[in-house]
Order: structure tokens, then C-alpha cells, then sequence
């Protein structure tokens, strides 16, 4: 998935060069600026993703989390039995 994302960008890109030859200067920077916007944003998200993903691990695995109390049913539902 990785690797065709990839080469979907160099594609995206060289067709960016090939419209700015062109004369499509606006075409040309709409596909430029899109292809590199979008893999920054990539970036981001999964970089967002493996810092809440070690955070979330972390604290999992502290003795903090581990020492509560399991939730019991009746407090959850009200104890009566009824939604």
C-alpha cells in the first residue's frame, strides 16, 4: 500500500512537471502543492497516531491503571435492571 501511495505521488508530481511545460502553470501548481499537502498531512496523522498509541500503552500498563477497580454491571446500569 505503501509503495503504490508512493508511486501514485512521483505520478502526481511528474504529471505537476509535465503541465507546467505545458503552460498550465495553475494546473500545475494545484497538482504540485495537493501532492505535497497530502503527504504532509500523512505524516501527521501517523505521527498522531503512534504518540496517542504509546500514551495509551503507557498508561495502560502503569501500576495507577492496573491497581483500579474493575467497573461493575449494577453501577453502570443503575442497579435496577431497567435501560
Amino acid at each position: 500500500m505503501l509503495v503504490v501511495s508512493i508511486r501514485i505521488g512521483l505520478l502526481l508530481l511528474a504529471a505537476s512537471l509535465c503541465t507546467n511545460i505545458l503552460g498550465f502553470v495553475s494546473l500545475s501548481q494545484v497538482l504540485g502543492v495537493g501532492t505535497l499537502f497530502s503527504g504532509f498531512i500523512f505524516a501527521l496523522m501517523y505521527t498522531l497516531v503512534r504518540v496517542l498509541d504509546l500514551g495509551l500503552a503507557i498508561v495502560v500498563g502503569s501500576k495507577w491503571f492496573q491497581s483500579m477497580p474493575d467497573a461493575r454491571s449494577d453501577v453502570v446500569d443503575g442497579g435496577d435492571g431497567e435501560f
